[in-house]
């Protein structure tokens, strides 16, 4: 099979899509790779050409913004955890790569290195939980129709042809990242962590994100599964869901402190990530 190549556009935003709407997706994806301010953006309609109602979150807001209006500081850890990371999230908002990414702007190569990059990380997070799943802090979390390993292949596979494999090249930043996770597997909170900061990301902008790429590119949306969950009909429910278990997660106030600068360092290391691609960007634009 041969690789996909996307037809040739001229560098714009999708149309209809404004910079500023491009660019509150683009600060939500950077945050956790897919963090839930994407949600925001989706939820002013299904028409991405819409007119934006989406302001940008004042700090400590970061996350499921629409979905956490009018809930108080004091309500649970997942409210602590949102507002105690807020700093750390922020610094992690601006990426030059997704922002040219999603307007169109870069050759096929880019969401291949992307996805890579993706794909390395979650072939080190899965099996980490696939072996804690009986683990009492870890078990509740662990939920197959999250799984994003097998849509990330088959991404790959779709865009980059049978060869796929051999674009499996991690670069520095995600290899220390991968590294991290690594070292958190035996960790039962700290892999907690790293898996919230991942899979409620993605749960939450992907249907944004995936759209973007299918308009700016002319990719079917059939070959954009990475940000798909299709055994999870109302991701806000279960984004409530979940942080009703972080709230009953068997932490002492110790512990929570530990998880609070965990996720600190997931942010940072996302961060690392995104610069490397950044700084990749002239040999992909087109």
């Amino acid at each position: 099979m041969r690789a996909r190549t996307a037809p040739v556009r001229p560098r714009r935003t999708p149309s209809g899509f404004t910079r500023t709407r491009l660019r509150s997706v683009v600060d939500a994806v950077v945050g956790s790779v897919l963090t839930a301010r994407t949600l925001a953006a989706r939820r002013c309609g299904a028409d991405l050409g819409a007119p934006s109602r989406v302001s940008r979150a004042a700090p400590g807001e970061h996350g499921d913004v629409d979905d956490d209006a009018g809930r108080s500081a004091d309500e649970g850890f997942a409210a602590r955890l949102r507002r105690e990371t807020a700093e750390a999230h922020g610094a992690a908002e601006r990426s030059p790569f997704m922002e040219e990414l999603l307007s169109g702007s870069l050759g096929p190569a880019a969401l291949t290195t992307f996805l890579a990059q993706v794909h390395h990380l979650y072939a080190v997070l899965e099996p980490a939980v696939d072996a804690a799943r009986d683990d009492v802090v870890v078990a509740p979390f662990a939920d197959d129709r999250l799984r994003r390993l097998p849509a990330v292949s088959a991404d790959l596979r779709a865009h980059a042809g049978e060869g796929w494999r051999e674009h499996l090249v991690p670069l520095p930043a995600a290899e220390r990242y991968a590294e991290r996770l690594r070292q958190v597997a035996t960790w039962p909170a700290g892999l907690v962590t790293h898996h919230y900061l991942r899979y409620l990301g993605d749960l939450s902008g992907g249907q944004v994100v995936r759209r973007l790429l299918a308009r700016a590119y002319g990719w079917p949306e059939a070959e954009l599964r990475s940000w798909d969950f299709p055994g999870v009909p109302s991701p806000k429910r279960y984004r409530d869901h979940y942080r009703s278990l972080l709230d009953a997660a068997p932490w002492d106030e110790a512990e929570r402190g530990r998880v609070v600068e965990e996720a600190r360092r997931g942010y940072r290391l996302n961060e690392e990530l995104f610069d490397d691609l950044s700084a990749r960007l002239p040999e992909w634009r087109r």
